[in-house]
């Protein structure tokens, strides 16, 4: 979660249990040399519908991503 968020918002993905202000997805080889896709199980919660700010790192680097959960975060997409 983005800062000032942590006690607004949580996730709970990958079978890790507890929903929690952070999650840890770790990388899989894929197989025959070909991407696959992966399924976690979770999701999120929330107290009341928002546009959730979250921070994903990624080789190092952060990224910032709005995830919307019960509205839109672009006024022009729907949830």
């Amino acid at each position: 979660m983005a800062p000032g968020w942590q006690d607004k918002a949580r996730l709970g993905w990958g079978g890790t249990g507890t929903p929690a202000a952070t999650a840890t997805v770790h990388a899989c080889a894929p197989e025959g040399g070909q991407a696959q896709w992966l399924a976690f199980v979770g999701g999120t919660w929330v107290a009341r519908a928002a546009c959730v700010p979250l921070i994903v790192t990624s080789n190092g680097q952060d990224d910032s991503v709005n995830l919307g959960i019960g509205v839109p975060c672009d006024k022009t997409t729907t949830p």
